[in-house]
């Protein structure tokens, strides 16, 4: 090989013209660039350190007098060989800390049918994952497909609380006796009596999010309670959206005629004291697994008083926030988009849009220098997994560390 110096070599490297034995001299020296230097531990931008290194090195490298006039160029073409090089080795020694990462986010599945049905007695039992709902009657319990519940013990017919109670990444669907048909969303509970008896109303509390399909009877109304809202109804389609760590509740309307109030002496989860930095306030009136008052007798219906409220046609949705409620005209398909499979969000920020994927993906979501700007808009299926939803909503730019049932999201870029 005839002698060269560095600058000539790179110059013959980058127009290709390297005998095979040059090339394994030039890459060997940009390869040093790597090899000659110890990252930080846990560099915050490894590859971006690098090619640090490999503009430094390249500077050095072409800082030789023979050829003055083509300084420029050759810093370039120097600049553009090492940092080729150097992409490749990051690419070859860190190929794991996007990838894995990637890997882990795509094993936390969506979540699926689950739930459990508390008794009126306490006993609790663990629902079918391979059901999709079940039936209330006033002699037996049953999946929708027929199949007998074995309880264990005497079905009791009283007007006693019974709940059915979904965990984060669960859903589960029970058609209570009256034959109304209710959606319960991940995080939820559902309380109701074993049978609505001829001297009520069909009352019914929620915490959480659920889709009613209410069985008509124009001489019992059907009446849903949560936090300090109430619902009255004779027979429609609609759906309630009331999580404690929601700022407001939302009813939206699809079919028939509500009437939404907000009860005058309710105490809830939601102005009981309870929140993010004091999440166990005192709770003498509260159950703690619910989001509603409970009378001193545990496990019976309250009664509560209610202030004059606002009465919603199809297509609009009430909104309760701060002891106020408004109305205005929505798409109803975006509220019960949950229900028919789908994450559907329209100028949402991020924190509202994380709190939704927490429920039904059984994560808790940190960010890390603040949460990423902007509003979002777009529709993502709920049965795939968490790391293809995430990269749905472009988030797969940012850095993201799973650790357990914690995803970490380190917003470098704004």
């Amino acid at each position: 090989m005839k002698d060269l110096n560095l600058n000539e070599l790179i110059d013959k490297y980058n127009s290709g013209e390297c005998t095979p034995e040059e090339r394994l001299v030039v890459e060997h020296h940009l390869l040093t660039v790597v090899n000659e230097v110890t990252p930080p531990k846990e560099p915050k931008e490894p590859f971006q350190y690098y090619i640090d290194k490999a503009i430094s090195r390249a500077n050095r490298a072409v800082m030789t007098p023979e050829r003055p006039l083509s300084l420029t160029v050759k810093i370039a073409l120097a600049i553009a060989a090492m940092i080729t090089v150097v992409l490749t080795v990051y690419l070859f020694e860190f190929p794991g800390q996007k990838s894995s990462d990637q890997m882990a986010l795509n094993q936390v599945k969506s979540g699926s049918n689950k739930a459990i049905l508390t008794l009126a007695n306490g006993k609790e039992i663990n629902l079918s994952g391979t059901q999709t709902g079940i039936v209330i009657d006033a002699n037996k319990l049953a999946y929708t497909d027929g199949t007998q519940i074995q309880t264990g013990t005497t079905v009791q017919n009283n007007n006693r609380l019974q709940k059915l109670i979904t965990p984060k990444g669960g859903q589960y669907q029970v058609i209570l006796p009256d034959g109304s048909k209710v959606w319960l969303n991940s995080a939820s509970t559902l309380s109701f009596p074993q049978q609505f008896t001829a001297s009520r109303n069909r009352k019914v509390l929620l915490a959480g999010e659920a889709y009613f399909e209410i069985a008509k009877d124009k001489n019992h109304p059907f009446i849903v309670e949560s936090g300090n809202q109430k619902i009255q109804v004779l027979g429609t389609h609609f759906n309630v959206n009331a999580y404690a760590d929601e700022k407001n509740i939302k009813t939206t309307l699809l079919e028939g005629s509500v009437k939404v109030s907000m009860l005058s002496n309710a105490v809830t989860e939601r102005n009981s004291g309870a929140s993010p930095t004091n999440p166990n306030p005192p709770r003498d009136n509260v159950n703690p697994r619910l989001n509603y008052p409970l009378t001193p007798q545990p496990g019976v219906l309250p009664s509560t008083g209610e202030r004059q409220g606002v009465i919603l046609k199809p297509s609009e949705q009430a909104t309760l926030v701060n002891n106020t409620i408004t109305t205005q005209k929505i798409d109803p398909t975006q509220a019960i988009a949950w229900k028919n499979g789908y994450f559907q969000f329209n100028e949402a920020s991020m924190s509202t849009i994380m709190r939704e994927l927490a429920r039904w993906y059984d994560i808790q979501v940190i960010f890390v220098d603040g949460q990423p700007k902007g509003q979002y808009t777009t529709k993502i299926e709920r049965n795939i997994p968490l790391g293809k939803a995430l990269k749905i909503l472009k988030l797969n730019d940012y850095d993201l560390k799973l650790e357990g049932k914690i995803l970490t999201i380190f917003n470098h870029l704004d």
